[in-house]
C-alpha cells in the first residue's frame, strides 16, 4: 500500500511539472530609453538687463605758473590739485543683447560671444576750498560718465548636463565722457575742458548658464571692464601761461541676467 501511495505522488509532481511547463512566461519589463544628454554645441541670440557700477579716479595737475592773486606756494599747489582729482563712483542700469557659439566635447564647452549694451554709468563731484598759503577760494566741478559697451570674449568651462559653469575674457570698447571746471574764484578765471571718446580695453569674468529646454537657456553673468583713461589739457582763460592737464579713468563692474534661444 505505501508503495502504491508513493507511486502516485510521484506521478502527481511529474504532471504538475510538466502543467507548469506549459504555461506561458512573461517577458522582463522593456527598459525605458534614456533621454539624451543635452548637448551645447550650436549657436544662439539672446538679450540681457542688469545692474553696472564703477570708478573713475580723475587727475588734475597744474602745469603752468599761476599769475593771479597767489597760488604758487607748493602747499597751494598740492591743495588744487587733491580738490581737483576726486575718486567719483559710477552706477546705473545696463542692458543689451548678444550672439554667439559653441562647441562641446564631453563635459568640456567654449565658444566666442559678441554683445552690445546700454550703460547708464554716470557720476559728479564738486568740491571748493580756500588756498592754504595765499588764501583765495578755489573750486572744482567734475563729471564723468559711460553710454555703451562693447565686448567679444571667448567662454570656456565644463557642462553638468544642463548646467555650464564658465570663464570669460577678452576685447571690450565703449563710449566714455569727462568734463571738468576748476575755478579761481578770486579772480573768477577757470581752466575748463571737456572729452568724449571711443575707449578700447579689455573684459573678464565668469558665470553660469542652465538650459530650460532644448532650446531655451538662461545665464547669470559677472563681468570687469577696464577701458582705460581719456584726458585733455586746458588753458586759463585770463592767464594763459597757467595750464592744467586732467585725465579720469573708467572701470565698471556689471552683473546680469540672459535669456538665450539656441539655434
Amino acid at each position: 500500500m505505501k508503495t502504491f501511495l508513493g507511486v502516485i505522488g510521484v506521478a502527481s509532481l511529474l504532471a504538475g511539472s510538466a502543467f507548469a511547463a506549459d504555461l506561458p512566461v512573461k517577458a522582463p519589463p522593456r527598459a525605458m530609453p534614456l533621454a539624451p544628454a543635452y548637448s551645447w554645441t550650436g549657436c544662439y541670440i539672446g538679450g540681457n538687463a542688469g545692474y553696472a557700477w564703477g570708478t573713475s579716479n580723475v587727475s588734475y595737475s597744474q602745469t603752468g605758473a599761476y599769475l593771479g592773486v597767489g597760488g604758487n606756494a607748493p602747499a597751494d599747489i598740492a591743495f588744487a590739485h587733491a580738490l581737483g582729482s576726486p575718486s567719483i563712483d559710477m552706477n546705473g542700469f545696463t542692458g543689451g543683447g548678444q550672439i554667439g557659439c559653441n562647441y562641446q566635447v564631453g563635459s568640456f564647452v567654449f565658444g566666442i560671444e559678441g554683445d552690445g549694451e546700454y550703460v547708464g554709468l554716470s557720476g559728479t563731484a564738486n568740491a571748493a576750498g580756500n588756498l592754504p598759503v595765499a588764501r583765495p577760494a578755489v573750486a572744482s566741478s567734475t563729471s564723468v560718465s559711460s553710454h555703451s559697451l562693447f565686448t567679444v570674449r571667448p567662454r570656456a568651462g565644463f557642462a553638468v548636463d544642463r548646467a555650464w559653469f564658465y570663464a570669460t575674457g577678452g576685447f571690450a570698447a565703449g563710449n566714455v565722457r569727462y568734463s571738468e571746471t576748476f575755478t579761481h574764484l578770486a579772480t573768477n578765471s577757470v581752466e575748463a575742458g571737456s572729452v568724449s571718446s571711443t575707449k578700447s580695453g579689455w573684459a573678464v569674468g565668469g558665470g553660469v548658464e542652465y538650459a530650460l529646454t532644448n532650446n531655451w537657456t538662461v545665464k547669470g553673468e559677472y563681468l570687469y571692464v577696464n577701458l582705460g583713461s581719456v584726458g585733455f589739457n586746458t588753458a586759463n582763460n585770463l592767464f594763459p601761461t597757467f595750464t592744467s592737464a586732467n585725465s579720469a579713468s573708467f572701470k565698471e563692474n556689471i552683473v546680469r541676467l540672459g535669456l538665450n534661444y539656441k539655434f
